[in-house]
Formats: structure tokens, C-alpha cells, sequence
């Protein structure tokens, strides 16, 4: 971070706005559409994949993936996210307590998606398993800066040797808005995913809600080993 950037905004699990009266600003009511122009490069030519979604709140993209007859597995904190999820998606699941492990695990009946309820940075590849795949919406520019390289090194643990991870990300002048989501450039990943190739497949002008100004990119990146 260089001496114009704002100090960057650091906050808890706790501190993200789910509420059962309204869904929070970063809530997307539609499939997301570097997901969907980018699918088949996080999948290849491989189908029936097991896609990791963290921090997954209720995203529709978890439908989308499921109707592409890939295994989805979410990660998120909030209760009222996960249940909002299934309620929205006319889904009914299991609810199970995972002994001794710091999670809950729903798992939908009628569709082949599991969400883990819990914090991100207690998963392990013992609770979830591995991965061919990994959709990651706003998860690595959302988490506290400090914290990039154990959610690397987390990803590393769950991804398979031969897996991807699509990544939506944002560049903008940080001297304007500290974050969340976080300024986020190339050599940010490259440094963080020592183990991962990272591609920059686009960056596009955008007018998110968060930023006031012309001057802000949204990205799309791979991943891959």
C-alpha cells in the first residue's frame, strides 16, 4: 500500500450485514456473468466437478453450478444467509452438527449442494474434503488483507494438484474507498498463491455500489497450478 491509499478497513465475521429484514449490498439476484463467460475455463473439459464456493453466502451462482451437474460445496457464517439460500431456491435439506468440529452442515435434498456454516479460516480439507474447482465471488478481495496468505494457503490445502479458481476482483484507486471488497492487482495473487499461474483474462470498467467514480475495473482471474 503506497502513502495516498486510505488506511485499509478490517472487519470480523460478525461485522457483515446479514439481516432478515433486507439482503446485504454485495447480494447478487442473478447468475454472475464472469461466472458464466468463464465456466467451462474453471471446469475444462471435465463435467461433474466438485466446486468450492467460499463465503458463498445465498448466491444463485450455487444453482447455476449445480445445473451444470457439478457437486457444490459452500462456505458461509451467516445462518440467515444459508437458510434465506434454501428457502429462496425452493430447496428443503439435512442439518447436521459436525462432532467436534466447529461447523454445521446443511446439505440440500433436492439438489447435490452442501453449505458449511462456520469461519473460513477453521476449514480444513478433514471437514470438506478436496476440490477440483473453486468459484470465489468476493471472497479473497472481502477478508482482511493480513490475512491473503493463510486464505492461500487454505485454498492450496483444498484444491486439488490439477484445479483451478475463477476469481471475480476489483481494481480502484484505494486513495478513494479502503475496502471491503479490496483493491486487488495481479502481483497481490502472484505474491499470496505462490503455487498458482495467475491469468488476467479481463478488467472492465464498472459502477459498483460501494464506489463513487469512474476510475474502478472489475476483473475476471484464473488461477491454476
Amino acid at each position: 500500500m503506497d502513502d495516498k491509499s486510505m488506511p485499509r478497513t478490517e472487519l470480523s465475521p460478525e461485522q457483515w450485514n446479514w439481516t432478515e429484514k433486507e439482503d446485504p449490498p454485495f447480494h447478487a439476484a442473478s447468475y454472475n456473468s464472469i461466472l458464466l463467460k468463464y465456466h467451462n475455463r474453471l471446469t475444462t473439459e471435465q463435467k461433474e466437478r466438485r466446486i468450492f464456493v467460499p463465503l458463498c453466502g445465498k448466491t444463485l451462482d450455487m444453482i447455476y453450478l449445480s445445473e451444470q451437474w457439478h457437486e457444490v460445496v459452500g462456505l458461509e457464517f451467516s445462518e440467515i444467509g444459508i437458510v434465506d439460500f434454501f428457502a429462496e431456491n425452493n430447496l428443503t435439506y439435512d442439518k447436521e452438527d459436525l462432532v467436534g468440529k466447529p461447523f454445521v452442515k446443511y446439505t440440500a435434498k433436492e439438489r447435490n449442494i452442501t453449505i458449511y456454516k462456520g469461519d473460513l479460516f477453521d476449514l480444513s480439507q478433514e471437514v470438506c474434503g478436496d476440490f477440483d474447482a473453486s468459484w470465489d465471488r468476493g471472497s479473497f478481495v472481502a477478508i482482511n488483507v493480513p490475512t491473503r496468505k493463510k486464505y492461500a494457503q487454505l485454498m492450496t490445502s483444498i484444491i486439488r494438484p490439477s484445479g483451478k479458481i475463477l476469481m471475480e476482483v476489483w481494481k480502484y484507486d484505494a486513495s478513494k474507498y479502503a475496502g471491503p471488497p479490496h483493491h486487488t492487482e495481479e502481483k497481490d495473487l502472484v505474491e499470496a498463491f505462490t503455487d498458482f499461474k495467475v491469468e488476467a483474462l479481463e478488467f472492465n470498467p464498472a459502477k459498483p455500489h460501494f464506489y463513487k467514480g469512474d476510475d474502478i475495473l472489475l476483473g475476471a482471474v484464473l488461477l491454476s497450478h
